[in-house]
C-alpha cells in the first residue's frame, strides 16, 4: 500500500517552476495519466477498504495523506504568498483539505468513467474550482511569464 501510494503522489511532489506554475502542475499531474487511470483506482481501492480494520494499513493511509496535504500546503503557501495574499498555516492547511477533497473526487470520476468527460474537461474544472477557492485566477498558460 506504501508503494501504491508513493507512486500515486511522487510525480506530484517533484513538480518545478514559479509558484504558480508548480501549483498548477500539481493538480494537472493529479488528474492524468499516470495517476488517474484504472489500474491506479482499483490497486487504491483494493487496500483503501481495509484501512478502518487493519491499523498498519490506516498509518500507512495517514501518512500518505498528510505527505500529499503537507505538500500541497507548502505549494499555496508560495503561491499566495507570491501573490500578496493571506498564507498563514491555517488558511494553507485549511485549502489544502478542500483542495485535496476536490482532487479526489474528480480523480474518481475520471477513473470510474473517464469517457464520460472531454479530455481536458476535469482538469479545467479543477482549476476553475480552486480559483474559486482561493479567491485568485491563475494566468493563462500562454500568458507571459506564466511557464507549463
Amino acid at each position: 500500500y506504501r508503494i501504491v501510494i508513493a507512486r500515486l503522489t511522487e510525480k506530484a511532489e517533484r513538480v518545478t517552476g514559479d509558484a504558480e506554475t508548480r501549483l498548477r502542475d500539481f493538480i494537472v499531474i493529479n488528474l492524468t495519466e499516470p495517476v488517474a487511470n484504472s489500474r491506479s483506482l482499483s490497486l487504491w481501492a483494493s487496500f483503501i477498504s481495509r484501512v478502518s480494520v487493519d491499523p498498519d494499513l490506516a498509518a500507512i493511509h495517514r501518512e500518505g495523506y498528510l505527505g500529499f496535504r503537507n505538500a500541497l500546503e507548502a505549494l499555496l503557501a508560495d503561491f499566495l504568498a507570491a501573490r500578496g495574499a493571506d498564507a498563514s498555516p491555517e488558511r494553507c492547511r485549511r485549502l489544502a483539505i478542500a483542495i485535496n477533497g476536490l482532487l479526489d473526487g474528480l480523480w474518481l470520476e475520471g477513473c470510474l468513467a473517464g469517457e464520460l468527460f472531454g479530455e481536458k474537461e476535469l482538469v479545467e474544472i479543477a482549476l476553475t474550482s480552486v480559483e474559486a477557492l482561493l479567491g485568485l485566477r491563475f494566468k493563462p498558460v500562454d500568458a507571459p511569464g506564466a511557464d507549463g
